[in-house]
C-alpha cells in the first residue's frame, strides 16, 4: 500500500517500456485505489497518457473514468468513486473492445481495434499518483493510495475481474 501525493511531487514512476510492445494486441489494467481528496481538478490517479497510452482519472464531480488511446483521440468511459473508499478497477483491451469495470462491474465498454503506445519509448512512463509527461516529467497529480496495482498482456474477463474483486472484499 502506497499514499502518493502527486499535486506535491510525491509519487512512484516506473518504465513500461520493456513489455510495451506486448500490451498493444490485449492488456489488463488492475488497481485497487483510494482518491484521498476531492480534486479541484482533473486528477490522474494512474497514468501513462503523454502521446498516447491510458490513465485512471478522477474529476471533482465524483466521476472516475479510464482513458485509453485508439491512436488518433482518447476513448473515455466513465463511472463514479466515492472519496475515501477503496475502489477496484480494471480496464481491459481485447482487439475488439475496451472495457472499464468499476467494483467488479462493467462500467462500459467501446469497440477498439487499436491500442496506441507513444511512439517515443522514452515517454513509456508510468506514474501512480500522477500522470507521465515530456520523458521525465509528471502533471495532473492526485492525492490517492494505490493498494494493488497490476498491469499485463492479457485481457482478463468479466468473470475473472469479478472473482478478483470478491476475493479482495473477504
Amino acid at each position: 500500500v502506497i499514499s502518493v501525493d502527486g499535486i506535491a511531487g510525491n509519487l512512484v514512476k516506473f518504465s513500461y517500456n520493456s513489455f510495451s510492445d506486448q500490451l498493444a494486441d490485449g492488456f489488463t489494467f488492475e488497481a485497487y485505489v483510494r482518491v484521498d481528496e476531492k480534486p479541484t481538478e482533473t486528477a490522474v490517479l494512474i497514468g501513462a497518457m503523454h502521446s498516447g497510452g491510458f490513465a485512471l482519472i478522477a474529476l471533482p464531480d465524483g466521476t472516475l473514468r479510464f482513458d485509453l488511446h485508439n491512436g488518433s483521440s482518447y476513448q473515455k468511459i466513465s463511472s463514479t468513486y466515492t472519496v475515501g473508499v477503496y475502489h477496484h478497477v480494471a480496464a481491459t483491451f481485447d482487439g475488439s473492445y475496451f472495457r472499464f469495470f468499476v467494483d467488479g462491474k462493467e462500467a462500459g465498454a467501446v469497440a477498439m481495434t487499436v491500442f496506441a503506445l507513444p511512439k517515443n519509448t522514452a515517454y513509456r512512463q508510468l506514474y501512480l499518483g500522477a500522470d507521465s509527461y515530456i520523458s521525465s516529467k509528471w502533471d495532473t497529480g492526485s492525492r490517492c493510495t494505490v493498494a494493488a496495482f497490476r498491469l499485463y498482456p492479457d485481457p482478463m474477463s468479466a468473470d475473472e475481474i469479478a472473482n478478483a474483486y470478491n476475493d479482495l472484499k473477504k
